[in-house]
């Protein structure tokens, strides 16, 4: 008995710790001791009262942290890392069974506990250093979520039906039934990245061929405007000849007025600076998009970027594009006073990136911004910034800064490029 306890005890650990590594909690560490000084006991004794008490405890596990850590009505992320978690639990719960009956017919002994506690371990922490979850937080992150829910129920059904039957024949079966549908789930997460990838390679396509479409336009553009500026020169010499200069330098004027602020020749000017195709290409895309929305944009970028060597472009694009759909939704609902200012310096060693906004609201709470999920209508910041900082949270030369003040918003990312 005492050992069932045991066994039951350190799976939830195992769980929870899962649970807890892939969630990231928002709430204090006082209620979060509190959530687990109750709900923790009642699990492990809900696990003890047989097969329905075990579906009953994984029930309520679920319910519990979902209720408690959502910060948005349908939260398909966090209900997504839970049944994962509930996954790596399982695996490491079979795994350590597998090993434990290889080296001992005596299922309840000490040694077992020991080894489903160290498979516990380390199927956690591949399962988070994998950062398998992140998925739940990118464009595929639904079908992903499904994906996880599939994985769930042939796990937990496979379990169902073990302890059910107590037939070893049966359950070797359904072991091998199990492992072709985990099988099956890991072919059908290959092909839906595939599928992103393809996505993802069209789109920067498309972005890349209205940036050379731009290009020719604007090219035919300052060719009209220096031939014209040639003739209006000629013009003028023969007006001061004339004795008309003062008309003629006034049309002159008024003429220039009208090329050098026509927002549709400098709108992807300093761009070709960035020779990273996918860093362009983000640029390229959030820059048309804001175009679209008739807001106003100023973009520099005067010195060549390169990105360094020893960083991920990905993980880059996915900093950059998180951090301009927030611009662009605030300044789309901010209407015609929206503003947004990006700017790219690479000096010896550094590269930085700087992203201004106007707000509907004086100032952004800073300190919530990162929690997983936040979300209000005082301000959609933090909708993807917690996955900004996990993918920062891999390097070591990556520093970013937020600030807000006077219905304004500053993104600035410092990366390292060389050690100094």
């Amino acid at each position: 008995m005492l050992y069932r306890w045991g066994f039951s005890l350190i799976a939830t650990i195992i769980e929870y710790s899962a649970i807890y590594l892939l969630i990231k909690p928002n709430k204090s560490r006082s209620q979060t001791v509190l959530f687990i000084a109750v709900t923790l006991p009642l699990l492990v004794s809900l696990d003890q009262a047989g097969i329905v008490g075990k579906y009953c405890s994984l029930a309520l596990e679920m319910l519990a942290f979902y209720f408690f850590y959502r910060t948005k009505p349908r939260n398909y992320a966090l209900l997504g890392r839970l049944v994962l978690a509930n996954c790596l639990t399982f695996i490491a719960v079979l795994a350590s069974d597998i090993l434990w009956r290889y080296y001992s017919a005596n299922y309840f002994a000490l040694g077992h506990l020991a080894v489903e506690a160290l498979c516990g371990a380390i199927f956690v922490y591949i399962g988070v250093h994998l950062k398998v979850d992140s998925e739940l937080d990118s464009e595929t992150g639904k079908p992903f979520f499904l994906l996880i829910c599939y994985m769930g129920l042939a796990l937990n059904s496979f379990l169902f039906i073990r302890d059910v039957s107590q037939s070893k024949f049966v359950t070797g079966i359904l072991f091998g039934f199990t492992v072709i549908q985990l099988i099956f789930v890991g072919i059908i997460y290959s092909l839906i990245k595939q599928y992103q990838h393809k996505k993802d390679l069209e789109e920067q396509r498309r972005d890349l061929e209205a940036y050379m479409r731009e290009l020719e336009l604007n090219q035919r553009k300052l060719r009209k405007f220096k031939h014209d500026y040639q003739n209006m020169l000629l013009s003028l010499e023969e007006s001061i000849r004339a004795g008309k200069s003062e008309q003629a330098l006034q049309q002159l004027a008024k003429y220039s007025q009208k090329n050098f602020t026509d927002k549709l020749l400098w709108r992807f000017n300093d761009v070709d600076n960035i020779k990273d195709l996918q860093l362009k290409s983000i640029f390229i895309n959030k820059l048309n998009i804001l175009f679209s929305y008739d807001i106003k944009v100023d973009f520099e970028c005067r010195q060549e970027i390169k990105t360094p060597a020893h960083l991920d472009t990905f993980d880059l694009v996915r900093i950059i594009g998180i951090v301009l759909d927030n611009a662009i939704e605030e300044s789309h609902l901010l209407g015609a006073s929206a503003h947004v200012q990006i700017a790219l310096y690479q000096t010896e060693g550094v590269l930085e990136i700087m992203l201004k906004n106007r707000c509907r609201h004086e100032k952004v709470e800073l300190a919530q911004i990162e929690n997983a999920g936040y979300s209000t209508k005082a301000g959609h910041y933090g909708v993807g910034l917690t996955s900004v900082r996990e993918i920062v949270s891999d390097y070591n030369n990556i520093f970013i800064e937020y600030t807000s003040a006077k219905h304004e918003f500053t993104f600035e990312m410092k990366v390292v490029l060389e050690e100094r």
